[in-house]
């Protein structure tokens, strides 16, 4: 670059930078100072969840003067005020909200002051944040150990540690603690410390006097709070005063010489041990120390440290040995120190009551065990009794025999002191002695040598015979079977010339029961009885019982006896059997009941339910339950084991056994032995037979409750509702007779009309030869002339009366009802459906159809007639009968037929009862003769007449009724057999008509037997029903 070029940039960068300056100027000399946020607490830079903040920010431009308008919070928000001048600068102050307070965020929130200049242009920019604080402050708590002393304060070490909010961008931020405050439950204790700070963590300890404490387990709980006063969950610590020192328990203060206490001494001085237990819990072992100068004065023992060993938890045995000599009697006086591991100090005086005992042991007795002096040669036990006030040591008590020294096996104290050696020999020796050389536990020797002769036996006890059986306790014995749960019973026959001594070792089926002493007794001479009852057996086991049986010299004859004992089936309910009943007498007879007792014998028959094998092994008695009232006594036979069919007697009490049976259910015990295991069952099987006994030959004119209430039900089903029907039924029979009064006299005047016919044929006989009997055929002309207007004055009569009461009779005798019409009919007869085939069935002695001559044979005219000519049969509409059927009657709504019907189902129940009352009450016969009956009766009367409702049935039954008619009745006969000869009689070739004429005489001797019947019934019998049970029931 040349110089001139060179000089030429410096000018214009000179010139710019000129240019330039009052720009930096006024750049430098607008400033945002100094930013401030507080909310309503007033601390800076932190607000609550819900608070207003106060902006307070310092501002400047040069040369102006800065309103509120310059300076906003963000870009929308401006400040409230500003006060300042030019030179120093403005304060501005904004409240956000302006009114009332604002939920924020817990977060800390950025903000952004923004100053413009007097023209609205942006100056300057400054950002700032404030956090909102809305979490509570968390303390830890911690000592350094667990217990204290009252000697000592306790000391806690407290952690305060805040956060605003969980934000992380609260992270280390907190608006400072306040305080942090200390208390117990109970109020003995209260303390706040003031920490004021605006770090976020606070540690240090507080001290508080143990006196503040009571003795044991205490807490002490604690509080921080923040500026805020934001409270943090209570925390606490847990720590023990012991203020309790060790407890010496006088009470277990004692002397012991070889384990034996004293409250005497002697002259001699022999070692001892005191022994008294100490409760702690930290117990020092080296601070139990006792003053015993009084039981020894001539040795140091002012302070002897006792050796403390713990026998349970917080309890020590502490122990002294020493030489021990009073020498005095009297009241002596022990001092015990003891302290534990913290200090707490306990010392007690103990006051120990001495007396002298300078005498030494007397022995009562020297004998073997039995009391006697008898013994064996060798391994015999030999026990000596003596008086003695202190006690004696087993080591320190001799026997002497044959110059041999032998020391007592144990030495214990009952009422009296005793001592005894086990396994003594003695040879040929015949003495035993106790000297001078045995001496108390005082070291005091026997007052006076004991010597005692003695009696060799070497000959053991003989057994005779051993018998074992069960004993039951809950659950009953069974012979030979001993099961858990039984006694064992044991009777012995011994021979023995001294006493015997026996013992038995049940143990392999007892628990704990290996030496259980069996009572012996002289029953005679040489001759002894010892006998057992064991306690339970417990133990399932195939094994053996050893005896054990021994004499004054314990000479022992030993014996073992085989046994086997089962278990139990544990089955609550146990269930492996079903039964059968078969008894014999199979009925009782009444008549017998009042004069003996009778037996009844009933074999139950058991079977097993199992898959496994079951066997019997106990039945037992049967008890029953039910209609025991009969019953004097019942017993069981034929249970032995393994028996399946036990027989259970039942005798009966002396009665008129009103009642046709009696149940009873008679239970016994089953005890089963299960499979091929040795289980019996625990629990009984209870197996309940069920017995029912059945009487006959009811005592005469008395019923049982059970036929009475049969019969008051029968009566109470024909009362009500069904005796007015019997009523309604009595008016419809009265309704019919006068209908059948009705008919007969139209049957009447039939019979004149035939007798007048009969006349008419005889005169024109006469005519025919009257020059034979001129005279006769006059008169029987007159008598024709008379009769015939008999008979047409009764037939006209007749005529006008049928045809007055026909509709009437039509009702009561269900030939017109609301629905039996001819609509009805005619579809039933109607020939194209199923019911009008039946309409062709020819009726006997009856034609509908015209009489033509253009046929030359009876069938052929008949059957052309019928079916071709306009002539038919009669149809098979007239074979149902609506009146005396109760289905019939009730579908075609004949009232007259409903109310028989009914009135029938009254009367079988009736009858029922009838037959009840009188026939099983009165004459004997079984109930079911009259439930028969009634089943019958139903069947024939009521359900049986279903089948009336199809007309081909209709049909078949009214056939089988003329032909039953037909065979009781003579009469009805002759017209059955005369109507069946009419139809064709009619079509003979007979100018006179005489076949015909004849066959209608024939069917008018018919009528005539019917109308004598019907004025024979009328007369006999009235307006009354023939037979009404229900009546017969009122009268009885």
């Amino acid at each position: 670059m040349s110089k001139e070029k060179y000089l030429h940039f410096i000018a214009s960068f000179l010139i710019v930078l000129v240019l330039t300056i009052p720009f930096y100027t006024t750049s430098v000399y607008a400033t945002i100072n100094k930013i401030s946020v507080k909310g309503s607490d007033g601390i800076e830079g932190f607000a609550r969840l819900n608070d207003f903040l106060n902006f307070n920010v310092k501002v400047f431009i040069a040369n102006d003067t800065i309103t509120p308008n310059q300076v906003f919070l963000g870009s929308l928000t401006k400040f409230d005020s500003c006060v300042g001048s030019i030179t120093n600068g403005s304060d501005c102050r904004l409240r956000f909200p302006s009114n009332g307070t604002e939920a924020f965020e817990p977060t800390s929130v950025p903000f952004t002051i923004n100053l413009f200049k007097d023209d609205g242009t942006l100056d300057e920019s400054r950002s700032s944040i404030v956090t909102i604080d809305n979490k509570a402050p968390q303390v830890t708590l911690s000592i350094s150990k667990s217990k204290f002393s009252s000697q000592e304060d306790v000391m806690i070490n407290y952690d305060i540690t805040d956060s605003a909010c969980d934000d992380p961008s609260c992270s280390g931020k907190c608006s400072g603690i306040k305080n942090i405050e200390f208390f117990t439950l109970n109020g003995s204790f209260n303390q706040t410390i003031d920490i004021e700070t605006s770090e976020c963590t606070s540690s240090a300890e507080i001290s508080i006097d143990s006196e503040t404490f009571e003795d044991g387990e205490n807490s002490v709980f604690a509080k921080a709070t923040d500026k805020f006063d934001q409270v943090s969950a209570d925390t606490s610590v847990t720590f023990t005063i012991d203020t309790t020192p060790p407890t010496i328990l006088s009470n277990s203060f004692d002397i012991i010489r070889k384990g034996i206490s004293l409250s005497t001494f002697s002259q001699n001085e022999v070692s001892v041990d005191i022994l008294i237990n100490v409760s702690a819990t930290d117990l020092n072992l080296e601070s139990v120390v006792a003053d015993l100068s009084a039981l020894n004065p001539d040795k140091n023992l002012k302070a002897v440290k006792a050796s403390c060993d713990s026998i349970k938890e917080s309890l020590y045995l502490c122990k002294w040995s020493i030489d021990y000599n009073p020498e005095t009697e009297g009241t002596k006086t022990i001092i015990i120190n003891a302290s534990d591991t913290i200090g707490n100090k306990e010392s007690i005086t103990i006051s120990k009551s001495l007396s002298l005992d300078d005498q030494g042991p007397t022995v009562q007795s020297l004998s073997t065990l039995s009391g006697k002096v008898i013994v064996k040669p060798s391994g015999n036990e030999i026990i000596a009794v003596f008086d003695e006030a202190t006690g004696l040591s087993a080591d320190e008590v001799f026997l002497h025999i044959n110059g041999a020294v032998t020391t007592a096996t144990n030495c214990s104290k009952a009422t009296t002191w005793s001592c005894t050696w086990k396994n003594v020999n003695f040879g040929s020796s015949t003495e035993m002695s106790i000297t001078s050389d045995t001496t108390d536990v005082l070291a005091n020797p026997v007052s006076e040598d004991k010597r005692v002769n003695v009696t060799i036996d070497s000959s053991a006890p003989i057994l005779n015979s051993l018998n074992i059986s069960p004993v039951g306790g809950l659950v009953p014995a069974f012979p030979g079977f001993f099961k858990i749960g039984d006694k064992i019973a044991v009777v012995a026959n011994v021979t023995e010339d001294n006493n015997v001594f026996a013992v038995g070792d049940f143990s392999k089926f007892i628990s704990g029961a290996s030496e259980v002493a069996g009572i012996c007794e002289e029953i005679q001479a040489d001759q002894h009885l010892c006998t057992w009852l064991t306690d339970a057996i417990t133990n399932e086991a195939d094994d053996f019982v050893i005896f054990n049986f021994s004499d004054d010299a314990d000479n022992k004859l030993v014996v073992t006896e085989a046994l086997k004992t089962f278990g139990l089936e544990n089955a609550t309910s146990p269930n492996f059997w079903k039964n059968t009943v078969e008894c014999s007498p199979k009925t009782i007879d009444r008549s017998l009941g009042p004069l003996i007792n009778q037996r009844v014998y009933c074999t139950v028959e058991l079977t097993t339910n199992s898959t496994e094998p079951v066997s019997t092994v106990f039945i037992g008695d049967a008890s029953c339950t039910g209609d025991v009232s009969i019953v004097d006594s019942v017993e069981t036979f034929n249970t032995e084991v393994g028996s399946t069919s036990p027989v259970i007697k039942i005798t009966l009490a002396k009665d008129e056994f009103k009642i046709n049976n009696a149940s009873l259910t008679c239970s016994f015990d089953i005890f089963s032995k299960i499979g091929n295991t040795s289980d019996i069952t625990k629990n009984p099987e209870v197996e309940s037979a069920k017995i029912k006994l059945e009487f006959s030959n009811l005592p005469l004119g008395e019923v049982s409750t059970e036929v009475q209430d049969k019969i008051d039900e029968a009566k109470d089903e024909a009362e009500g509702i069904f005796k007015l029907i019997g009523t309604l039924n009595n008016l419809v029979n009265i309704a019919k007779r006068i209908c059948q009064l009705i008919n007969t006299i139209y049957n009447i005047v039939a019979v004149l009309y035939f007798a007048y016919f009969v006349i008419k044929r005889i005169e024109f006989t006469c005519d025919a030869s009257i020059v034979l009997f001129p005279t006769i055929c006059n008169s029987i002309y007159a008598m024709a002339v008379g009769q015939c207007g008999k008979a047409e004055v009764a037939s006209q009569n007749a005529d006008a009366f049928k045809k007055a009461s026909n509709w009437a009779c039509d009702i009561v005798n269900c030939r017109r009802t609301f629905l039996w019409g001819d609509l009805v009919k005619n579809w039933i007869n109607d020939p194209t459906t199923y019911l009008g085939g039946a309409g062709y069935i020819l009726s006997p002695g009856q034609y509908l159809g015209p009489k033509t001559d253009s046929k030359y044979t009876a069938i052929d005219y008949v059957r052309d007639i019928s079916i071709g000519q306009g002539g038919k049969p009669r149809p098979v509409s007239e074979y149902m009968d609506p009146q005396h059927n109760l289905i019939v009657a009730t579908l075609f709504v004949c009232l007259p037929g409903v109310i028989y019907g009914l009135d029938k189902w009254r009367q079988i129940q009736c009858l029922y009862a009838d037959c009840l009352q009188n026939a099983v009450g009165k004459e004997g016969l079984p109930v079911t003769a009259c439930e028969d009956q009634k089943a019958y009766a139903k069947c024939k009367y009521i359900t049986g007449e279903l089948f009336a409702v199809f007309p081909w049935t209709a049909v078949i039954d009214h056939f089988l009724k003329i032909i039953k008619n037909a065979l009781s009745n003579p009469f009805s006969a002759l017209g059955v057999a005369v109507a069946l000869a009419c139809p064709t009689a009619c079509y003979f070739r007979d100018d006179s008509g005489f076949a015909y004429q004849a066959c209608r005489g024939a069917r008018l001797l018919t009528l005539i037997g019917d109308a004598a019947q019907n004025v024979q019934s009328i007369i006999q019998e009235g307006f009354t029903i023939r037979t009404d049970y229900c009546k017969r029931l009122e009268n009885d």
